[in-house]
């Protein structure tokens, strides 16, 4: 028969690995698993990603850690595996735990890659890399809105990498849900080659989405590190490159172990003077709550200086010249710039188009078969009409990526990189498109 607390420790060791799961459990959810329910659409918390998207914050977090893996922790220290910490957290959660058992915290520094004022239900893979849903990660109505075109991007990056991958013809034609089941079912029951190809994609994917809405996106991760209040039981930060200070004990937590399992105790006392970690004994969790809250409120987050490599896939400096895209304003302060900004804002808003840039020297924006279309202002601009036969399609063309689309607006013709040019093969809209602020689009009734 087993102890108390071998049956505790087993208990509490089925708790931890049902939490964690493979890369392909997180990025492909298994909705037909209902112990690994989760949001449709999980975000990978990549520490080299976030690095190149915007400077690192480090600062003080705490942690509750099971007395079983108190070693584990300090192992973990300096690595890229990150961890749930907390600047908050009520009594109740820091005696039991948050899915194992508590009484201990860890008082530590580090990279904070995410902060949130709540709880967001964070999973890990692996490889130590964590995950949250969409739902949390726009967890209230003011990120709901802010990030809803970073949701729709995401979407449309999906349905091109499964187009890409796959010889669905109907995925342009599914709802949400009906796309992340196939999305799920692709992943999951793919040979392996594919599933890596797949992975790769959606992470590529999500990093330059993130880069198209950077500042929202930054404000999302690291806003809350100036606030540190929170209403919830406890809040949550995703930190990583751990240093672990101290380790903070309440006296029934000892008392217990000591009872149950002596030689835990022993262990543990032993891990610490290895690792030159100290001690400090309290009262009772409320104590510790309290401490950790005060001491979290004194720390002042700090910016790390880092060299970061560059993505492989970005495009060269010289082909990725941004102009003025959705949230931004227009390159000019024409009214001929103007309403073509505005006009494409419509366009990207009914879905017609996705990701437009409007250049000095004319437009290239991304189309639903995911291929990138361009025109500049010497370019033949067309007519639209309803007369099949007086109807004059745009004169611009069409190119596999953004960087070649920009460089062809900017005076590279890139002939040997064009793809078809009929709208039509790229699902592209069928409205004409605004161009140039010298050459004008006409209708009949223009003529």
């Amino acid at each position: 028969m087993k102890s108390f607390a071998q049956f505790t420790k087993l208990t509490e060791e089925k708790k931890r690995l049902a939490w964690s799961g493979s890369t392909v459990d997180r990025v492909f959810p298994d909705f037909d698993n209902q112990e690994e329910i989760q949001d449709t659409m999980q975000i990978p918390l990549s520490p080299s990603m976030l690095k190149r998207l915007f400077p690192t914050k480090r600062d003080k977090v705490f942690h509750v850690v099971d007395p079983h893996h108190v070693k584990d922790l300090l192992d973990l220290q300096g690595t890229k595996k990150s961890i749930s910490a907390f600047y908050n957290m009520d009594s109740h959660p820091i005696t039991s735990g948050v899915n194992n058992r508590g009484g201990m915290v860890a008082e530590l520094e580090g990279n904070i890659l995410m902060a949130n004022s709540e709880d967001v239900m964070s999973r890990p893979d692996e490889s130590g890399r964590r995950y949250i849903g969409m739902d949390y990660f726009k967890n209230n109505p003011f990120w709901q809105e802010q990030l809803k075109e970073v949701q729709k991007d995401l979407t449309w990056e999906i349905k091109d990498i499964l187009k890409k991958h796959t010889d669905n013809d109907e995925i342009d034609d599914l709802n949400f849900q009906e796309l992340m089941n196939v999305w799920s079912d692709t992943g999951r029951e793919s040979d392996g080659k594919t599933k890596n190809k797949l992975i790769k994609d959606y992470f590529d994917g999500v990093e330059k989405i993130f880069g198209n809405h950077v500042d929202k996106v930054q404000e999302r991760m690291h806003g809350y590190m100036d606030d540190k209040t929170t209403t919830g039981s406890w809040d949550e930060m995703i930190a990583n490159e751990i240093k672990v200070n101290k380790l903070h004990i309440t006296n029934s937590a000892l008392d217990t172990i000591k009872v149950y399992e002596p030689e835990l105790a022993d262990q543990i006392m032993s891990s610490l003077k290895d690792h030159k970690v100290e001690h400090q004994m309290h009262d009772g969790a409320k104590n510790l709550s309290k401490f950790a809250s005060e001491e979290s409120k004194k720390s002042k987050p700090k910016t790390v200086e880092q060299k970061v490599k560059p993505n492989k896939k970005e495009p060269k400096q010289d082909n990725a010249y941004v102009g003025a895209s959705y949230h931004d304003k227009p390159v000019s302060d024409s009214d001929d710039h103007k309403m073509q900004h505005n006009i494409y804002q419509i366009k990207q808003d009914e879905e017609q188009i996705r990701d437009f840039i409007q250049l000095h020297r004319g437009l290239c924006w991304k189309t639903k078969k995911g291929t990138w279309g361009a025109i500049r202002s010497d370019d033949h601009h067309g007519h639209m009409s309803s007369d099949k036969k007086k109807h004059v399609p745009h004169g611009g063309s069409y190119f596999k990526d953004k960087a070649h689309a920009v460089a062809y607006v900017n005076g590279v013709d890139n002939k040997e990189k064009k793809l078809k040019s009929d709208p039509k093969h790229h699902n592209d809209h069928e409205t004409t498109h605004w161009s140039s602020f010298t050459h004008k689009t006409t209708r009949d009734d223009d003529q």
